[in-house]
């Protein structure tokens, strides 16, 4: 009897030592299944890092061309002003030789016609 019931228990023990590996074969799809979503997941979260770093820079640079649009439009107004002074102030100093010319005459014509 005793061996009856060994023979049961062993019986018992290696289906359990059966159910036992096949649920550990399980086991290990699952966790290859797993470390692999674990994987792909680091590497989107990387992804997706590298993609906020890359805007974070083109925001940054898109901000720091419209300053510079404003800045450039601004010298460009700067340049313009400057320049119409420049051709104002030639303009008068045409004038001014010009005149000057006219009464140079005058005078000279003057000290001939007294001599």
């Amino acid at each position: 009897m005793s061996e009856a019931r060994l023979a049961v228990a062993v019986k018992e023990l290696q289906e359990a030592q059966e159910k036992l590996d096949d649920k550990e074969a399980e086991l290990r799809q699952v966790q290859e299944l797993y470390d692999a979503a674990m994987a792909e997941k680091q590497a989107l979260l990387d992804d997706a890092e590298s993609c906020k770093r890359k805007m974070l820079a083109a925001s940054e640079l898109i901000g720091g061309l419209a300053g510079e649009k404003i800045r450039w439009t601004n010298q460009s107004k700067e340049f313009k002003a400057s320049i119409d002074r420049s051709v104002l102030f030639h303009q008068i100093c045409s004038f001014i030789a010009a005149e000057q010319r006219t009464r140079a005459r005058v005078v000279k014509s003057n000290q001939i016609k007294s001599k």
